[in-house]
């Protein structure tokens, strides 16, 4: 039985077209309609919890970039302090200069400036400084003392570190973990419109036998019927009636079977399309359209060889070998000595009010304002430094598990990416030979319903003619309700082994026109 009138259906969903009209769930919920196949995937797109879960995971891998990066913005450091002291004296010297028993002081220190980190390992540090002291020291000339330091320093890693420090690690990573979320998000997204095609399927199918229950028991009633009026007028005898209740009462108890699971079928695809409450379900009635049978052409080699190119999952396992690449030579550096090079510039500016003790010829201005200012002039004291620091660890302990330990993550990371590709290989095999069998099956289907229907025929004939019992006519009926449920099945299956090839090869999304880019920014 050839369903030509959903032709047209088919073509438009592996062509990949969209409906112009994009339904919304108050059209579904709560009503009695028709959805296309393309609908309910429109729907799956906007309410399937799944998704909208696995969609927060991209949006997450892409903070983790920005968080990850944060590692280089510079920082702003300050602080600022005040400290007393008293010191016993115990110096003639002191003593003489008028410092009394002990040495009062009173230090106020302001500082600030930036600190920060660059790619592969170089950290700087540019700071301000000032301090003020107040002191009874006799040896001191200026009270209250005001000294100012601008110092800037960088340290460059040469070996351990050197372009592969733990916050260029991280930021590497970052950028291959988003890759891995995106595909992984395109596996789910994947996954769900198979399965939103294959619920589809499964409640027309359930549908379709519904009705061919219903059409049974109306057979199995008029045979009843029949069967009644020749026992009146003596044609049978009662045990022809008896038969024919029976051939009545087990086709009732079919069709309460039957539907059961088109409700049961109609849950399933609602859980995926919309997530209904409890109550939703109940007066929500879902019609579907019906599979047709169009040959579906299919080359194994090339369906492999696009699985191998598309599929997310190999994607994604690739990504995680390049992960564990990135973490195994950040290992192998960790296992280095240390060896870091460093340079600082600093200024210094030295100012205060002479104690009426010291001597004029010291030259010092006044005020917190001339020690900066001698930054910049030629009294100013100006210094820098180079050198280099190395660590040589024995033992090594640490670093050394850690880089076996790498070794072995990025061994098993490539073979389950091979695991991946076996499995996809073998997915895409099972695929081929399911879709080929359906083909198969659907026309064997078409050919035993064809032939049952015309025994049925045949029979009922023979039963008016009084050729036949009642028994014979429900054995033969019951055949032709076989075969109708079978090719039923088959269709289902067909149009099912469809979605799962295309799956298998990672077309689906694009035959269904889905943009995977489109559909992380969507929101519920």
């Amino acid at each position: 039985m050839i369903r030509s009138l959903a032709l047209l259906t088919l073509v438009s969903i592996l062509a990949g077209t969209t409906p112009a009209h994009a339904i919304s769930d108050e059209e579904v919920i709560g009503s009695d309609r028709l959805i296309t196949l393309q609908e309910a995937i429109e729907l799956a797109l906007r309410n399937n919890l799944d998704l909208q879960v696995s969609r927060t995971d991209p949006a997450l891998a892409r903070l983790g970039i920005k968080e990850s990066k944060g590692a280089f913005d510079p920082k702003f450091v300050g602080g600022a302090s005040f400290g007393h002291s008293e010191q016993p004296v115990a110096s003639n010297l002191q003593s003489a200069f008028g410092s009394g028993s002990s040495i009062d002081e009173d230090t106020w220190t302001y500082n600030g400036g930036l600190q920060g980190q660059l790619p592969w390992g170089l950290t700087y540090g540019s700071m301000y400084a000032l301090n003020r002291l107040e002191t009874t020291s006799g040896f001191n000339a200026l009270d209250p003392e005001w000294r100012a330091q601008w110092k800037t320093e960088i340290t460059i890693p040469l070996l351990r570190g050197f372009y592969w420090s733990a916050s260029d690690l991280a930021v590497r990573r970052s950028y291959v973990l988003n890759d891995v979320s995106n595909q992984d998000f395109r596996a789910l997204l994947n996954q769900t419109v198979f399965q939103v095609e294959a619920a589809y399927w499964d409640l027309t199918a359930a549908r379709e036998s519904e009705t061919v229950a219903e059409k049974s028991l109306k057979t199995a009633r008029a045979v009843l019927e029949q069967t009644q009026v020749q026992y009146e007028v003596g044609v049978v005898s009662k045990v022809s009636v008896a038969q024919a209740e029976a051939g009545v009462a087990q086709r009732e108890f079919d069709a309460i079977v039957a539907r059961n699971a088109a409700t049961r079928g109609q849950d399933t695809l609602l859980d995926l399309i919309l997530a209904p409450d409890f109550r939703e379900f109940t007066v929500t009635t879902v019609r579907t359209e019906e599979p047709t049978f169009v040959v579906y052409q299919v080359d194994a080699e090339a369906a492999i060889q696009r699985a191998f190119e598309r599929r997310p999952e190999i994607a994604a396992a690739r990504k995680r070998v390049e992960d564990a690449d990135l973490q195994l030579k950040y290992a192998r550096n960790q296992r280095l000595p240390a060896l870091d090079t460093s340079a600082s510039y600093s200024m210094d500016g030295l100012s205060g009010d002479p104690k009426p003790s010291a001597t004029s010829s010291l030259g010092i201005s006044e005020g917190s304002h001339s020690a900066n200012d001698k930054f910049f002039r030629h009294d100013g004291a100006h210094s820098w430094s180079v050198g280099a620091s190395i660590e040589i660890p024995f033992g090594n302990d640490v670093a050394d598990s850690r880089y076996s330990m790498s070794k072995i993550m990025f061994r098993r990371a490539k073979t389950q990416l091979r695991q991946s590709e076996q499995t996809v290989t073998i997915d895409v095999r099972v695929a081929v030979r399911e879709l080929r069998n359906a083909i198969d099956a659907v026309k064997a289907a078409e050919r035993n319903v064809a032939a049952r229907s015309e025994s049925l025929r045949a029979e009922q004939e023979r039963l008016r003619l009084g050729d036949s019992t009642p028994r014979n006519v429900l054995e033969v009926e019951e055949d032709l309700a076989a075969a109708e449920q079978q090719e039923i099945a088959a269709l289902q299956r067909y149009a099912v082994a469809i979605s799962a090839l295309e799956r298998a090869q990672s077309s689906l999304l694009e035959s269904r026109g889905i943009k995977v880019e489109e559909e992380l920014r969507r929101m519920p």
